[in-house]
C-alpha cells in the first residue's frame, strides 16, 4: 500500500482540526496496524503537546520542541537538503512517530515566501516523498490559515478532512476551506476532499437542525458520523493521551472509532452510536 498523505484543515480555528489528527493516529495504529507519521504545520504546537516521548532521562516529555529551537517542520521545510528521517521523534503510542512544530514554523513560512528563488509550494511534498512507504498514512494537521504551510499540506496531500462544528462561523469557513483546495487542484489534481467532519455537536435541538443545514449547505460531502460534545476530551488532553487510552468508552472516542472506519471505508464498529442519515 503506497502512503496516503491526508490534510485534516478548517480555515476556522477551534474546530477540533488537532483533537481529529491525535484520535485518527491512535485508530489507525492501535486498531488496524498501521504505521502512522502526524506532521504538526501549527505554530502552536498542539498536536505536538498531545504526543509524548521518552527524554534522555526515561522520563515522558512533551514532543514540541523547546520554544525558540528550530527544530521539527520548521527546520525541515526550510532546508532543501535535510532530510525528514533527522526531525522524526518516537512517540509513546506504538507505531506513530511525529514531526513537531512550536513557535519558530511563523519564522519558517515567512521564510518560505520570501524565497522568491523558486515555487514554495512543493517543499513539503518533496521532503516527504523522501520517507518512500516506510508509513501507512501521513496526517498533517495545519493552522486556521491561508498560508504557505497550509497550501504546502494540500500540494503534498491525497485527501483533505474538515472538520466543523455545527454554528455559521464554521460552515463559512468551510466554503472557504474547499475554495482553497480547488485552487490547489491545479497543483496536484491527485487531491480528493473526502468530506466535512461534525465535530462538538451537543445533544440539542439547535445543533440536531444545525447537522441538516450542514448536509443542505456544504459544497462537498459530509461523514455519516458526527463527533459528540464531552468534557472528556479537554480532559485526555490535559492527561496527555488519546480519548481511547484515557477513557474508551466515552461518547467522542466511539465517533471517532466510528469515523475512522468510515473514512477506510468499513462498517461502523459501534452500530449504537449516533448517525446522521439524511
Amino acid at each position: 500500500m503506497a502512503m496516503t498523505i491526508t490534510t485534516v484543515l478548517n480555515l476556522k480555528g477551534g474546530v477540533g482540526k488537532s483533537t481529529t489528527v491525535r484520535q485518527m493516529a491512535y485508530i489507525l495504529s492501535a486498531t488496524y496496524g498501521k504505521k502512522v507519521l502526524v506532521c504538526d504545520l501549527d505554530s502552536s504546537g498542539n498536536v505536538s503537546d498531545s504526543f509524548q516521548t521518552e527524554g534522555e532521562d526515561g522520563e515522558l516529555v512533551s514532543c514540541r520542541p523547546v520554544l525558540g529551537d528550530m527544530e521539527g517542520i520548521a527546520a525541515l521545510i526550510t532546508n532543501k537538503e535535510a532530510d525528514p528521517h533527522d526531525f522524526i521523534i518516537k512517540t509513546t503510542t506504538p507505531n506513530v512517530d511525529i514531526i513537531p512544530a512550536n513557535d519558530t514554523l511563523k519564522k519558517a513560512e515567512v521564510a518560505l515566501r520570501l524565497d522568491q528563488r523558486s515555487p514554495q509550494q512543493f517543499r513539503l511534498q518533496r521532503q516527504l516523498k523522501k520517507l518512500g512507504d516506510e508509513y501507512d498514512y501521513v496526517l498533517l494537521d495545519c493552522p486556521p490559515a491561508e498560508d504557505l504551510l497550509v497550501i504546502n499540506a494540500l500540494v503534498a496531500s491525497r485527501h483533505l478532512i474538515i472538520p466543523c462544528m455545527v454554528n455559521q462561523d464554521s460552515m463559512d469557513a468551510v466554503v472557504r476551506t474547499v475554495g482553497l483546495a480547488v485552487e490547489e487542484q491545479d497543483f496536484n489534481p491527485a487531491l480528493e476532499i473526502v468530506g466535512v467532519l461534525p465535530t462538538r455537536v451537543s445533544n440539542n435541538k439547535v445543533d440536531k437542525e444545525g447537522l441538516s443545514v450542514l448536509a443542505e449547505m456544504m459544497p462537498v460531502t459530509r461523514f455519516q458520523t458526527y463527533i459528540r460534545q464531552s468534557v472528556d476530551v479537554e480532559r485526555s488532553r490535559f492527561s496527555n493521551q488519546s480519548l481511547h487510552e484515557f477513557k474508551k468508552d466515552s461518547n467522542p472516542a466511539i465517533d471517532y472509532d466510528n469515523f475512522v472506519a468510515e473514512y477506510l471505508g468499513y462498517p461502523p464498529v459501534h452500530e449504537n452510536a449516533p448517525y446522521y442519515e439524511g
